[in-house]
């Protein structure tokens, strides 16, 4: 979505590998992607984790650029005491039936900058101005409206959201507990100073898995019953944008070899004690079935 935004808009998109850590832009390696077309810094939360933002803060201010804050997955979290959403000139939250809170699908835009919260306004209205009659378009806008339904449903769970972090803290607790001394996984690096929402639990395989071998865990967990996922696919592979930009496998190696190992867990508030569990059990069992199977191979 980052990605296709730049291009709708007729720019180009210049992507930067990943922090080991966070998921996120790799602050260290920013500022050489930085040059004199650059026009703008768009910079998320990997699955609501807010490392390195305020590093990627203080470049955009330092490089006199506007920083939009992707904090589609962030809604909850905090660094340092701050706020996902209050790190950039704007932040874009999403309302998809995965994120924290839901309105079924939509999302939102946070600025504290009125003359910039006017034209998103517009713009999300056929370019209306606001509150006119009869209407006067001073631009070219969309109908992005929000309707009245999926709102009132969002509004209801912006006023629990404080339970419903606190649920899915409590489901990745669980996860840590259950899962802290498997050997061959690497488990989220969360700083002392951040406070998670946890939009998604994701693990990593450790370097004894070869590529190929997440995919096969995948369906295994899958044939029990778990529903999992590979979290993300490198966006500068998927085949129009490689196509258009030119970029290649080994462009953004820390982020193509996570990519290749990492596995996205159920998580939701209600998910309970025993089915956490069993969610670990298949993923225990699917790891050393791939292990023995590659010793028998040897042998």
């Amino acid at each position: 979505a980052a990605a296709n935004s730049i291009m709708l808009l007729g720019a180009k998109p210049v992507f930067v590998d990943i922090h080991p850590h966070s998921l996120n832009i790799d602050p260290s390696k920013l500022e050489c992607a930085i040059s004199s077309r650059t026009r703008a810094i768009i910079a998320g939360e990997a699955l609501g984790h807010p490392g390195g933002m305020e590093e990627i803060e203080h470049m955009a201010r330092r490089n006199e650029l506007t920083l939009v804050e992707n904090a589609c997955e962030g809604m909850g979290s905090k660094s340092a005491g701050r706020q996902v959403g209050s790190f950039g000139r704007a932040s874009c939250f999403s309302f998809h039936d995965r994120k924290q809170i839901t309105t079924g699908e939509g999302g939102m835009i946070l600025t504290d900058d009125d003359r910039l919260a006017e034209v998103c306004r517009s713009l999300r209205n056929d370019g209306r101005e606001n509150a006119s009659w009869p209407p006067v378009r001073e631009r070219m806008g969309l109908s992005y409206r929000m309707d009245a339904m999926s709102a009132a449903l969002g509004l209801a769970q912006i006023s629990r959201l404080d339970e419903l972090m606190e649920r899915r803290r409590k489901v990745a607790r669980e996860y840590f507990e259950r899962l802290m001394d498997n050997r061959y996984l690497t488990l989220p690096t969360i700083p002392e100073d951040v406070t998670m929402s946890w939009c998604v639990f994701v693990v990593r395989l450790n370097d004894l898995f070869e590529p190929g071998d997440r995919d096969e865990l995948i369906n295994q967990m899958r044939a029990d019953g778990i529903e999992c996922a590979n979290h993300f696919p490198p966006v500068h592979l998927e085949s129009y944008i490689a196509q258009k930009l030119g970029a290649a496998r080994g462009d953004f190696p820390v982020c193509e070899y996570i990519s290749e190992r990492t596995i996205a867990l159920p998580l939701y508030s209600t998910l309970s004690s025993s089915e956490i569990g069993q969610v670990c059990d298949s993923l225990d069992r699917g790891v050393e079935k791939i292990l023995m199977g590659r010793c028998s191979d040897r042998f």
